[in-house]
């Protein structure tokens, strides 16, 4: 028996105008068999059979999913950052709300330093799991999948060490 992959709302993953260069960030686009979504900090994508969108998309997407992952695959922190934030509602995801505090903290994920807003974004994906590249450093961008798609969210800078989750 075959197991039917639900398809993803992408636009949980897209932001609210526009990034550098102008391109647009408010909604999914389609380039080269792929369904993308992004923020800026954050870029998942889903196979598609669709046309390409036209417009004017951030030619670096493709980019970073063609070198191969590096690392160990390791499935994502269970536990995720809910009781290190305070809360607010953000967006629904089938029956479940995501809720996250964007910009209110952060916590590493293996070497990787992650907004908590993203952290609860992605553990609300199925199955997910990254990429624990022995090499990372805090900034570095942290290569995630989940069953139907894969992703990419940037690392951040923070002055003070926290826990690291999933190691």
């Amino acid at each position: 028996m075959e197991t039917e992959i639900k398809r993803i709302d992408l636009t949980m993953f897209v932001g609210d105008g526009y990034g550098r260069d102008g391109v647009i960030l408010s909604e999914p686009f389609v380039l080269d068999g792929w369904e993308y979504a992004a923020d800026g900090m954050i870029i998942v994508r889903i196979p598609s059979t669709a046309e390409n969108t036209k417009g004017s998309f951030p030619i670096i997407v493709a980019n970073l999913f063609m070198a191969p992952p590096i690392g160990e695959l390791r499935p994502w922190p269970s536990d995720i950052a809910w009781k290190y934030a305070r809360f607010e509602v953000v967006s629904d995801f089938g029956d479940d709300e995501i809720i996250a505090a964007r910009g209110l903290g952060s916590r590493l994920i293996g070497a990787h330093r992650i907004d908590l807003f993203y952290e609860c974004l992605i553990a609300s994906l199925p199955n997910v799991r990254w990429y624990c590249d022995p090499d990372a450093v805090p900034r570095m961008p942290l290569r995630f999948v989940f069953d139907g798609g894969e992703g990419v969210v940037m690392g951040i800078v923070k002055e003070k060490p926290e826990e690291r989750a999933g190691e």
